[in-house]
């Protein structure tokens, strides 16, 4: 009975009336609406992170390229040799307590001429990027991580660090620019390169002593190489870190 009533009310009512009723969301439409609106607020923000972890590795990948290209330059320009230091936990901060955080996130450039000073300053990697230590290239034996400190093209001993007042000489992973601006290298079989990836650090703030070297999974990497004779720099993107 209430039924048939709603309907001759529908029926007594205009037209424009009755459709201004049908144009009214109901309450599982709006729910559908949200949903969708959550799921697309998800991409959206998903997508911007991956942007943001994108612009930093560019970053650190610049950071890297020109560093060297001012090391071979002063190299050539001072017509001495020129040294690219990347700090790891086998480097004695001691001295200078505010230094840990370089290990496998900055690179200090020195001259053999200019020990008691620095060229310009650390180049540090952008937050959340870090050399890996542990990784070897595709060519590898051809190709070394430059941590790898089983060869000696990958090792020097100079006075380090600069900031220390007793200054000693330590071994430390590096890479050589010759006067004549190429890599030098006193075995040339082999070539070194450096590989970074995402991931963080933590070190005594007192002491300077490495606490947590950390990776992280499944997230991108990339290889710097440099040409010896000409010094340019080949970026390659690897494989996931593993």
């Amino acid at each position: 009975m209430a039924t048939t009533s709603l309907r001759r009310w529908l029926a007594r009512m205009p037209s424009r009336r009755r459709a201004r009723i049908r144009r009214a969301f109901t309450l599982v439409e709006l729910l559908v609406v949200v949903g969708i609106m959550g799921m697309m607020l998800a991409i959206t923000v998903v997508a911007f992170e991956g942007i943001g972890r994108g612009a930093k590795m560019r970053a650190a990948l610049m950071t890297i390229k020109s560093s060297l290209a001012l090391a071979r330059q002063y190299s050539i320009t001072d017509r001495t040799f020129c040294f690219v230091v990347f700090p790891d936990d086998r480097v004695d901060f001691s001295a200078v307590t505010n230094l840990g955080a370089t290990r496998y996130s900055a690179m200090f450039l020195c001259t053999t001429a200019r020990w008691s000073r620095m060229l310009a300053k650390w180049y540090h990697l952008p937050r959340g990027i870090v050399f890996d230590r542990d990784r070897q290239p595709p060519a590898y034996p051809r190709v070394l991580n430059v941590f790898d400190r089983s060869h000696t093209n990958n090792v020097s001993g100079i006075p380090f660090p600069v900031e220390a007042s007793n200054q000693v000489d330590q071994l430390v992973a590096c890479m050589r620019f010759h006067p004549n601006g190429r890599l030098h290298q006193p075995d040339t079989i082999t070539d070194p390169a450096i590989i970074v990836t995402e991931g963080t650090i933590r070190f005594n703030p007192t002491t300077s002593e490495l606490l947590d070297y950390f990776k992280q999974p499944n997230a991108p990497a990339y290889m710097i190489e440099i040409r010896p004779l000409t010094g340019r720099t080949k970026i390659t993107e690897l494989p996931p870190t593993p």
